[in-house]
């Protein structure tokens, strides 16, 4: 399975409208099914509150009566433009039928994936910008595939995308603990953060994280408060 999801320029230059404005956020999946079982697809899996093709085109529509409102509030000024009016207001549905029946054709649907089949397609989703989860779901009959990807949207720099976590710290920088001492190493911690001269206190530092070193990179426990979340 492979995916991608569009940023506002690109979603703008597919689908030939801004539909970022509204929310809406083309995700592109191509599914390969190289299994003996047949899956079906259900576009809940990746948004459960994704917009359908009709959905998303119908919120980026251009507004006939607005067109032939304009058009004929500038024609009791400007006579020739009375004959233009009715000429937008039709071209506008023209436009909207057209954006109806490219929505639909580029949509991936709900599908049922046959071994040896390759579908792909556009689910319409809510915005994200800088890092986008993705979730997929295949359902089969007494089996499922469930995979969840990570995948960068163009367009908007983010931090953790320029920082190299493996260079933070020098060799000296980090302390192996026991349980038993970490109440006393956070208790030695400075209570709060401060400015460059250490002059003046500001927010305290009431969060910490701790995981076995062989997994700190998999998974963290946080402690807010005095309440694990």
């Amino acid at each position: 399975m492979s995916t991608a999801a569009l940023s506002r320029k690109e979603s703008e230059v597919l689908f030939g409208v801004p539909i970022a404005r509204n929310g809406i956020q083309p995700v592109w999946i191509e599914i390969s099914n190289a299994d003996q079982r047949r899956y079906l697809f259900f576009q809940q899996t990746v948004d459960p509150q994704y917009f359908s093709p009709r959905e998303a085109a119908y919120k980026s529509h251009y507004s006939p009566g607005k067109r032939f409102l304009a058009y004929g509030a500038f024609g009791v000024l400007i006579w020739p433009l009375l004959l233009v009016a009715p000429v937008q207001y039709f071209s506008a549905r023209h436009a909207n039928t057209k954006m109806d029946a490219l929505f639909a054709e580029r949509s991936l649907g709900n599908r049922i994936v046959d071994p040896g089949d390759e579908v792909s397609g556009f689910v319409f989703t809510h915005l994200d910008e800088g890092t986008k989860k993705i979730r997929v779901k295949l359902l089969s009959p007494g089996a499922a595939k469930q995979f969840s990807l990570f995948v960068q949207v163009p367009g908007l720099r983010v931090d953790h995308t320029r920082t190299r976590f493996d260079e933070l710290y020098g060799p000296d920088g980090v302390t192996d603990l026991k349980a038993a001492s970490l109440p006393e190493e956070l208790a030695a911690l400075p209570c709060c953060t401060s400015n460059a001269r250490g002059s003046r206190n500001g927010d305290p530092i009431n969060l910490a994280m701790w995981e076995p070193s062989s997994s700190c990179w998999k998974s963290s426990r946080v402690q807010v408060g005095t309440k694990p979340r």
